[in-house]
């Protein structure tokens, strides 16, 4: 099923690992990756309008092979419309905590390739949002709004090792 799919969408909360994976369903599968916080923000964390991330996103999604990953929520559920399959990475709210305090550790000073210009912060709302995985209901009910036939959820380490190994 994934083998075949030629447009793949990746969501989960911030710190879940959605980069990473599709980074290596990238490589796997030879798909262009786009990045959502490449369309969201520029240079020193300067905010993108709307409605010109929403332009970008909708060109990606017109394109024939895409994996997307990165932010949805009940009102840019449209993505998830138009992907052959969708992969929601559900970790626990601590876990992916911990990892936005390693990614902050690691980019704080050099920022990530997908984030040219817009070095780590550390934000501790953001880190108690991730914490208390707040973000998971907007990503619940985009999900709703979608055909769930094509929602794969992995919801640890081992179940996303599980899912790629074979690829």
């Amino acid at each position: 099923m994934i083998k075949q799919a030629r447009k793949i969408s990746v969501l989960g909360i911030s710190g879940s690992g959605k980069t990473t994976i599709s980074r290596e369903l990238s490589k796997k599968l030879s798909l262009p990756v786009y990045h959502m916080d490449t369309l969201f923000w520029k240079e020193n964390w300067t905010e993108v309008p709307e409605a010109e991330w929403q332009k970008a996103e909708f060109k990606i999604t017109e394109k024939d092979t895409w994996i997307i990953e990165g932010y949805i929520d009940a009102d840019y559920y449209q993505r998830l419309d138009k992907s052959d399959i969708i992969i929601y990475i559900d970790l626990k709210g601590y876990k992916s905590a911990l990892n936005v305090l390693t990614r902050w550790w690691k980019h704080r000073i050099n920022p990530r390739s997908e984030l040219k210009g817009c070095p780590e912060r550390l934000d501790l709302v953001f880190l108690y949002n991730i914490f208390f995985q707040k973000e998971r209901k907007g990503i619940e009910q985009a999900i709703l709004k979608s055909d769930s036939n094509k929602v794969i959820r992995l919801k640890n380490r081992e179940e996303i090792r599980k899912f790629l190994d074979p690829i």
